[in-house]
């Protein structure tokens, strides 16, 4: 378990280790203020080399302008893709 008080998931924790020593390539995030630590998450990920997904049903923010605001920015550097396209994502690599 990997638990963060700070701005992100990565600062000032262990989490960049714990994934590469399990040979992780890719993040999917999730949570809330996607303006803020989801998205600073994200782009964190993306300046450590992660594979970046903001899961886009499964985050939120005060206002929706500032959510949707906040995916578009992400699409610059990462993907935005609803939990729906996640899913399938997996379930056809596990058929």
């Amino acid at each position: 378990i990997v638990s963060s008080a700070g701005a992100t998931g990565f600062h000032g924790t262990d989490l960049n280790r714990v994934l590469r020593s399990r040979g992780i390539d890719t993040v999917l995030l999730t949570g809330i203020t996607t303006n803020f630590a989801v998205e600073g998450s994200g782009r964190e990920a993306f300046a450590l080399g992660y594979k970046t997904i903001i899961v886009s049903d499964a985050t939120a923010t005060s206002t929706a302008e500032a959510h949707e605001a906040s995916l578009a920015n992400f699409q610059l550097i990462g993907w935005v893709f609803t939990s729906d396209d996640v899913i399938a994502a997996f379930t056809s690599v596990a058929a």
